[in-house]
Protein backbone atom coordinates (compact mmCIF):
# COMPACT_ATOMS: atom_id res chain seq x y z
CA UNK A 1 0.00 0.00 0.00
CA UNK A 2 2.55 2.44 0.73
CA UNK A 3 4.44 1.94 -2.13
CA UNK A 4 1.57 2.70 -4.50
CA UNK A 5 0.95 5.61 -2.66
CA UNK A 6 4.47 6.74 -2.92
CA UNK A 7 4.48 6.35 -6.84
CA UNK A 8 1.10 7.62 -7.86
CA UNK A 9 2.08 10.78 -9.77
CA UNK A 10 -1.86 12.21 -9.21
CA UNK A 11 -1.08 12.30 -5.48
CA UNK A 12 2.52 13.93 -6.04
CA UNK A 13 0.90 16.65 -7.75
CA UNK A 14 -1.75 17.13 -6.16
CA UNK A 15 -1.66 20.73 -4.28
CA UNK A 16 -5.01 20.06 -1.61
CA UNK A 17 -4.28 18.33 1.71
CA UNK A 18 -5.09 14.53 1.77
CA UNK A 19 -7.04 15.74 4.83
CA UNK A 20 -9.11 17.80 2.99
CA UNK A 21 -10.17 15.56 0.46
CA UNK A 22 -11.79 12.53 2.51
CA UNK A 23 -14.87 13.67 4.08
CA UNK A 24 -14.90 10.55 6.00
CA UNK A 25 -11.45 11.89 7.83
CA UNK A 26 -14.10 14.02 10.46
CA UNK A 27 -14.82 10.84 11.86
CA UNK A 28 -11.29 10.32 13.39
CA UNK A 29 -11.21 14.39 14.17
CA UNK A 30 -12.44 13.18 17.64
CA UNK A 31 -9.92 10.79 17.80
CA UNK A 32 -7.20 13.19 16.74
CA UNK A 33 -7.73 15.85 18.78
CA UNK A 34 -6.43 15.09 22.28
CA UNK A 35 -3.28 14.43 21.28
CA UNK A 36 -2.80 17.24 18.29
CA UNK A 37 -2.96 20.00 20.66
CA UNK A 38 -0.54 18.06 23.30
CA UNK A 39 2.18 19.78 21.19
CA UNK A 40 4.54 18.76 24.89
CA UNK A 41 4.71 15.24 24.04
CA UNK A 42 8.21 14.02 23.54
CA UNK A 43 9.79 12.86 20.26
CA UNK A 44 10.14 9.34 21.40
CA UNK A 45 9.40 7.66 18.32
CA UNK A 46 9.09 9.21 14.31
CA UNK A 47 9.52 8.34 11.32
CA UNK A 48 12.73 9.66 9.37
CA UNK A 49 12.30 11.76 6.50
CA UNK A 50 12.29 9.80 2.74
CA UNK A 51 11.91 11.58 -0.42
CA UNK A 52 9.31 9.80 -2.11
CA UNK A 53 7.48 7.89 0.74
CA UNK A 54 6.95 10.37 3.81
CA UNK A 55 4.37 12.17 1.46
CA UNK A 56 1.26 13.57 3.35
CA UNK A 57 -0.81 10.70 2.15
CA UNK A 58 1.48 8.02 3.99
CA UNK A 59 1.22 10.36 7.02
CA UNK A 60 -2.10 10.03 6.44
CA UNK A 61 -2.35 6.59 7.05
CA UNK A 62 0.47 5.97 9.53
CA UNK A 63 -2.11 8.38 11.65
CA UNK A 64 -4.64 6.28 11.69
CA UNK A 65 -2.20 3.98 13.92
CA UNK A 66 -1.04 6.18 16.23
CA UNK A 67 -1.71 9.51 16.96
CA UNK A 68 1.57 10.21 19.08
CA UNK A 69 4.66 9.07 16.50
CA UNK A 70 6.24 11.99 15.35
CA UNK A 71 6.11 12.15 11.30
CA UNK A 72 8.22 14.04 8.90
CA UNK A 73 7.91 15.27 5.37
CA UNK A 74 9.78 14.80 2.58
CA UNK A 75 13.13 17.25 2.24
CA UNK A 76 11.81 20.78 0.56
CA UNK A 77 15.04 21.94 -0.96
CA UNK A 78 14.48 25.66 0.20
CA UNK A 79 16.19 26.79 -3.26
CA UNK A 80 13.08 25.15 -4.98
CA UNK A 81 10.51 27.44 -2.50
CA UNK A 82 12.14 30.71 -3.00
CA UNK A 83 11.98 31.51 -7.00
CA UNK A 84 8.35 30.65 -7.10
CA UNK A 85 6.76 32.06 -4.09
CA UNK A 86 3.02 31.34 -4.69
CA UNK A 87 2.89 27.75 -5.93
CA UNK A 88 5.56 26.77 -4.27
CA UNK A 89 4.60 28.19 -1.19
CA UNK A 90 1.13 26.88 -0.89
CA UNK A 91 2.62 23.42 -1.59
CA UNK A 92 4.60 24.01 1.20
CA UNK A 93 2.33 24.73 3.62
CA UNK A 94 -0.59 22.47 1.84
CA UNK A 95 1.46 19.20 3.03
CA UNK A 96 0.09 19.06 6.81
CA UNK A 97 -3.27 19.57 8.18
CA UNK A 98 -4.24 19.67 12.23
CA UNK A 99 -4.95 15.79 12.15
CA UNK A 100 -1.47 14.86 11.22
CA UNK A 101 0.06 16.53 13.83
CA UNK A 102 2.92 16.29 15.20
CA UNK A 103 4.33 16.37 12.16
CA UNK A 104 7.91 18.10 11.50
CA UNK A 105 9.19 20.25 7.97
CA UNK A 106 12.61 18.85 6.96
CA UNK A 107 14.16 21.25 4.82
CA UNK A 108 17.44 20.75 2.81
CA UNK A 109 20.01 23.57 1.59
CA UNK A 110 23.00 25.28 2.85
CA UNK A 111 22.35 28.72 2.42
CA UNK A 112 21.41 30.95 6.03
CA UNK A 113 19.16 33.51 4.11
CA UNK A 114 17.19 31.16 2.23
CA UNK A 115 16.64 28.57 5.02
CA UNK A 116 16.06 32.02 6.93
CA UNK A 117 13.51 32.61 4.58
CA UNK A 118 11.68 29.60 4.12
CA UNK A 119 11.80 28.91 7.81
CA UNK A 120 10.12 32.88 8.56
CA UNK A 121 7.92 32.02 5.78
CA UNK A 122 6.01 29.04 7.93
CA UNK A 123 6.52 30.28 11.42
CA UNK A 124 4.63 33.91 10.33
CA UNK A 125 1.85 32.38 7.66
CA UNK A 126 -1.36 32.42 9.08
CA UNK A 127 -2.67 29.90 5.78
CA UNK A 128 -5.01 27.21 8.00
CA UNK A 129 -3.19 23.95 6.36
CA UNK A 130 0.21 24.78 8.29
CA UNK A 131 0.80 22.63 11.06
CA UNK A 132 4.72 21.66 11.89
CA UNK A 133 5.60 21.71 15.46
CA UNK A 134 9.19 22.17 14.24
CA UNK A 135 11.88 22.59 11.27
CA UNK A 136 14.68 20.40 10.81
CA UNK A 137 17.61 20.71 9.01
CA UNK A 138 18.94 18.28 6.79
CA UNK A 139 22.70 17.53 7.36
CA UNK A 140 22.58 13.74 7.12
CA UNK A 141 21.77 13.14 3.52
CA UNK A 142 24.52 11.10 1.56
CA UNK A 143 23.62 11.17 -1.70
CA UNK A 144 25.68 13.18 -3.77
CA UNK A 145 22.54 14.72 -5.38
CA UNK A 146 22.02 16.77 -2.36
CA UNK A 147 26.34 16.55 -0.89
CA UNK A 148 27.71 17.05 -4.42
CA UNK A 149 25.77 20.73 -3.85
CA UNK A 150 27.54 21.02 -0.06
CA UNK A 151 24.52 20.57 1.39
CA UNK A 152 23.42 17.02 3.16
CA UNK A 153 25.67 15.65 5.27
CA UNK A 154 28.57 17.58 3.57
CA UNK A 155 27.67 20.22 5.61
CA UNK A 156 28.96 18.18 8.71
CA UNK A 157 32.24 19.93 7.36
CA UNK A 158 31.24 23.16 8.18
CA UNK A 159 29.41 23.51 11.50
CA UNK A 160 29.92 27.16 11.89
CA UNK A 161 27.85 27.50 8.45
CA UNK A 162 24.99 25.20 10.00
CA UNK A 163 24.96 27.06 12.69
CA UNK A 164 24.80 30.59 11.03
CA UNK A 165 21.51 29.06 8.68
CA UNK A 166 20.17 28.08 12.53
CA UNK A 167 20.59 30.95 13.93
CA UNK A 168 18.87 32.97 10.90
CA UNK A 169 16.28 31.08 11.08
CA UNK A 170 15.63 31.80 14.71
CA UNK A 171 16.43 35.35 14.48
CA UNK A 172 14.01 35.62 10.91
CA UNK A 173 11.18 33.50 12.47
CA UNK A 174 10.34 36.85 15.17
CA UNK A 175 8.08 37.96 16.62
CA UNK A 176 5.75 34.98 16.37
CA UNK A 177 6.48 31.77 18.21
CA UNK A 178 8.31 29.64 15.83
CA UNK A 179 8.49 26.21 15.82
CA UNK A 180 11.10 24.46 16.99
CA UNK A 181 14.54 24.34 14.98
CA UNK A 182 16.32 20.76 14.87
CA UNK A 183 19.17 18.79 12.67
CA UNK A 184 19.22 15.74 11.49
CA UNK A 185 23.19 14.60 11.33
CA UNK A 186 25.43 11.22 11.14
CA UNK A 187 28.57 10.60 13.12
CA UNK A 188 30.93 12.06 10.17
CA UNK A 189 31.20 12.00 7.02
CA UNK A 190 34.21 10.26 4.85
CA UNK A 191 35.35 10.41 1.03
CA UNK A 192 34.29 7.16 -0.80
CA UNK A 193 37.64 7.27 -2.70
CA UNK A 194 39.69 7.17 0.61
CA UNK A 195 37.36 5.16 2.90
CA UNK A 196 38.41 1.51 4.25
CA UNK A 197 35.08 -0.29 5.68
CA UNK A 198 37.12 -3.13 6.82
CA UNK A 199 39.61 -0.92 8.10
CA UNK A 200 36.55 1.39 9.91
CA UNK A 201 35.16 -2.13 11.37
CA UNK A 202 38.33 -2.70 13.28
CA UNK A 203 38.46 0.94 14.92
CA UNK A 204 36.97 1.49 17.89
CA UNK A 205 34.37 4.34 18.59
CA UNK A 206 36.88 7.10 19.51
CA UNK A 207 37.20 9.02 16.12
CA UNK A 208 33.61 9.12 15.43
CA UNK A 209 32.77 10.38 18.93
CA UNK A 210 35.27 12.99 18.72
CA UNK A 211 33.65 14.47 15.13
CA UNK A 212 30.28 14.33 15.59
CA UNK A 213 30.83 15.67 19.62
CA UNK A 214 32.83 18.56 17.99
CA UNK A 215 29.75 19.64 15.49
CA UNK A 216 27.61 18.92 17.84
CA UNK A 217 29.17 21.58 20.17
CA UNK A 218 29.77 24.24 17.73
CA UNK A 219 26.03 23.85 16.26
CA UNK A 220 24.83 24.27 20.00
CA UNK A 221 26.46 26.52 20.93
CA UNK A 222 24.28 29.55 20.98
CA UNK A 223 20.93 27.72 22.33
CA UNK A 224 19.15 27.78 18.64
CA UNK A 225 19.25 24.17 18.86
CA UNK A 226 18.76 21.91 21.77
CA UNK A 227 17.77 18.54 20.02
CA UNK A 228 19.85 16.45 17.80
CA UNK A 229 18.92 13.35 15.39
CA UNK A 230 22.14 11.38 15.03
CA UNK A 231 21.81 8.79 12.44
CA UNK A 232 24.84 6.48 14.21
CA UNK A 233 26.48 5.79 11.54
CA UNK A 234 29.20 7.82 8.87
CA UNK A 235 28.35 9.32 5.50
CA UNK A 236 30.24 8.32 3.03
CA UNK A 237 30.47 11.00 0.32
CA UNK A 238 30.51 9.82 -3.66
CA UNK A 239 31.47 13.19 -5.75
CA UNK A 240 30.01 11.26 -9.27
CA UNK A 241 26.03 12.31 -9.22
CA UNK A 242 25.46 9.55 -11.65
CA UNK A 243 26.45 7.22 -8.64
CA UNK A 244 23.74 9.38 -6.23
CA UNK A 245 21.28 6.48 -5.53
CA UNK A 246 24.22 4.08 -5.15
CA UNK A 247 25.84 6.10 -2.82
CA UNK A 248 22.55 6.34 -0.98
CA UNK A 249 21.87 2.48 -0.75
CA UNK A 250 25.77 1.85 0.35
CA UNK A 251 25.34 4.46 3.20
CA UNK A 252 22.69 2.23 4.99
CA UNK A 253 24.89 -0.82 5.70
CA UNK A 254 28.28 -0.20 4.59
CA UNK A 255 29.79 2.27 7.46
CA UNK A 256 29.31 0.61 10.57
CA UNK A 257 26.74 1.11 13.41
CA UNK A 258 27.83 2.58 16.66
CA UNK A 259 25.05 3.20 18.85
CA UNK A 260 27.00 3.71 21.60
CA UNK A 261 28.05 7.06 20.19
CA UNK A 262 25.29 8.80 20.50
CA UNK A 263 24.76 6.70 24.57
CA UNK A 264 27.77 8.74 25.27
CA UNK A 265 26.39 12.02 23.42
CA UNK A 266 23.62 11.78 26.07
CA UNK A 267 25.92 12.16 28.81
CA UNK A 268 28.71 14.40 27.29
CA UNK A 269 25.68 16.87 26.45
CA UNK A 270 22.94 16.52 29.30
CA UNK A 271 21.39 19.82 28.72
CA UNK A 272 20.18 18.55 24.98
CA UNK A 273 17.96 15.72 23.57
CA UNK A 274 19.01 13.10 21.39
CA UNK A 275 17.25 10.82 18.74
CA UNK A 276 18.75 7.82 17.93
CA UNK A 277 18.56 6.76 14.33
CA UNK A 278 19.92 3.61 12.55
CA UNK A 279 19.25 -0.38 12.80
CA UNK A 280 16.36 0.14 14.78
CA UNK A 281 13.84 -2.90 13.26
CA UNK A 282 10.86 -3.23 15.69
CA UNK A 283 8.62 -2.14 18.77
CA UNK A 284 10.77 -3.83 21.16
CA UNK A 285 13.87 -2.25 20.22
CA UNK A 286 12.77 1.28 19.86
CA UNK A 287 11.10 0.54 23.69
CA UNK A 288 14.78 -0.62 24.50
CA UNK A 289 16.12 2.55 23.55
CA UNK A 290 13.60 4.88 24.96
CA UNK A 291 13.88 4.11 28.09
CA UNK A 292 18.12 3.62 29.00
CA UNK A 293 21.06 2.76 27.14
CA UNK A 294 24.42 2.62 28.45
CA UNK A 295 25.69 5.37 30.37
CA UNK A 296 22.84 7.59 29.34
CA UNK A 297 19.46 7.73 27.73
CA UNK A 298 18.09 9.00 24.43
CA UNK A 299 14.77 11.10 24.09
CA UNK A 300 13.98 9.19 21.39
CA UNK A 301 14.30 6.17 18.22
CA UNK A 302 13.55 7.23 14.70
CA UNK A 303 12.90 4.52 12.21
CA UNK A 304 13.52 4.55 8.22
CA UNK A 305 12.62 1.65 5.89
CA UNK A 306 11.45 -0.58 8.62
CA UNK A 307 8.53 1.27 9.50
CA UNK A 308 7.76 2.37 6.04
CA UNK A 309 8.15 -1.37 4.67
CA UNK A 310 6.03 -2.73 7.51
CA UNK A 311 4.02 0.14 9.49
CA UNK A 312 1.43 -1.86 11.26
CA UNK A 313 4.40 -3.53 13.07
CA UNK A 314 4.61 -0.24 14.90
CA UNK A 315 1.32 0.08 15.41
CA UNK A 316 1.34 -0.51 19.49
CA UNK A 317 3.68 3.13 19.79
CA UNK A 318 0.86 4.87 21.57
CA UNK A 319 0.22 2.12 24.33
CA UNK A 320 3.76 0.73 24.57
CA UNK A 321 5.51 5.18 24.65
CA UNK A 322 3.12 7.22 26.33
Amino acid sequence: MTKHLSSSSSFRTSTTPLCAVHPQQQRHDNINDENVENTDTKELLSVAPMMGHTNRHYRYYYRLLSKRTYLYTEMMPTSKSLPYEVLTLHQLLATSCIQESPVVLQLGGNDPTTLGQSHQRQSQSQHSQSHYIAINLNCGCPSNAVGGRAGGCALMTTPELVLECQSSQSILSKPPPPPTITVKHRLGIRDALSYNATFDRLQNDDEAFNDVSSFIRIVSSNDSVSTFHVHARLGILEKARRRSRRSTIKNRDVPPLRPNVIYKLTTEFPHLDFVSNGGITNMREVVKEVTGNGDGSVMGAMVGRTIINHPCSFAAADRLLW
